[in-house]
């Protein structure tokens, strides 16, 4: 992600070797999924983009992705790292990017991911490396890409996972994050109406790279929204979940998508659902009585009890308490934007024991010191 990018460029540019391990087949992280930043609404890609081209280019950064880390020994000065690379199936100095060919005659339409996309192909338009891999959960064998690929010979499907050992004298873990699951939540009913949708969701629907090319559509019948609700706090500041830590993103992500979708549907009623507001950052409490002054945004402080479906209107009704007010409410909604929070990323876990550091109660890795030394891993 880009956390992960910068230390490295800043290492690299110092005049250290650095190896920089992705798990995922392209670096990026969850940056290159969203449209816009807060609070400055700066195209994300733009900015995210030429870093990850500096990282590809840089001589001092040896790029390792679809690779994880398995095995750390030494000491400080002098660590030995074993990663262990998974097949893209792909002959990564052979391939030539002309990915449009083996993407077209592939049959497997894969639609669980953010970017649409086929068994064989690239993550998204402005992947690091911008070479595809093959899915081994989707792929049906046919081999139609190998044809397709032709005298190249860049495709091979008895590619077996490497191993590369390599040593270093420092580590820098950047694990990332993954967002919480409301399904967990009963009471939302995410799964059960297709117009409830995650703040993820929403921010795919707002990219133009997303499914609906940046236009905010209804994921039931493809029509556009005339009222939007968002629910702040799905997953944070939840005592029977574990998770009582403000995630300290969710309400600025909200606010961010909810000036954009202003922009881009007239008349747009938006209402955001919030426990508290706590627009962390700089220039964000400005961002937010912008939204409320100049974009007319309501804001509602409240407990929500469920989100039910009306058997006559079919608009979805949003429950729950007026905390100001001191009244309970039935507000109807045509779209409900859940946001939900952050979560440590898969494998934070086992990456934290191989590497011998701790981790906190939630499963982030745990600082030596939050304020003294909150650069360094309590080992």
């Amino acid at each position: 992600g880009i956390a992960g990018i910068k230390a490295s460029l800043q290492i690299a540019d110092a005049g250290y070797k650095v190896y920089l391990v992705e798990k995922e087949p392209t670096i990026g992280g969850k940056m290159a999924l969203f449209d816009k930043t807060f609070p400055t609404l700066d195209c994300s890609i733009c900015i995210l983009g030429p870093i990850m081209v500096e990282v590809k280019d840089h001589p001092n950064i040896e790029l390792l992705t679809y690779s994880e880390v398995k095995e750390v020994s030494g000491y400080i000065g002098s660590f030995e790292i074993t990663v262990e690379k998974k097949p893209r199936f792909i002959f990564e100095d052979k391939c030539v990017g002309c990915f449009e060919i083996c993407r077209e005659v592939c049959p497997i339409d894969v639609e669980n991911t953010f970017f649409p996309r086929k068994a064989i192909d690239i993550s998204y338009p402005q992947a690091i490396p911008l070479i595809p891999n093959i899915l081994e959960e989707y792929c049906i064998g046919c081999k139609a890409c190998e044809i397709a690929c032709g005298e190249r010979e860049a495709i091979n499907f008895s590619q077996t996972k490497e191993t590369k050992k390599f040593k270093v004298g420092a580590i820098i873990v950047a694990t990332g994050y993954k967002t919480f699951d409301p399904s967990i939540l009963g009471e939302y009913n995410y799964t059960r109406y297709p117009n409830i949708i995650t703040g993820l969701e929403m921010e795919r629907l707002l990219n133009t790279d997303g499914p609906t090319k940046g236009v905010i559509l209804k994921p039931s019948d493809s029509s556009i929204p005339k009222r939007i609700s968002f629910i702040l706090c799905v997953g944070s500041r939840n005592k029977k979940l574990g998770h009582e830590y403000c995630s300290q993103v969710c309400c600025n992500y909200s606010v961010k998508q909810a000036i954009l979708a202003k922009k881009q549907i007239k008349n747009l009623d938006i209402v955001i659902y919030y426990t508290d507001i706590r627009t962390i950052g700089k220039f964000c409490e400005e961002f937010y009585n912008r939204a409320r002054e100049e974009f007319q945004v309501r804001f509602i402080k409240s407990n929500i009890s469920t989100i039910i479906k009306s058997d006559t209107t079919n608009e979805l009704l949003i429950r729950g308490e007026n905390i100001l007010d001191d009244h309970l409410f039935e507000n109807p909604t045509d779209l409900v934007v859940l946001a939900v929070g952050i979560e440590p990323a898969e494998g934070t876990v086992e990456l934290a024991q191989i590497l011998n550091i701790s981790t906190d109660t939630y499963g982030f890795l745990l600082e030596s010191h939050l304020k003294v030394r909150p650069f360094r891993f309590l080992s």
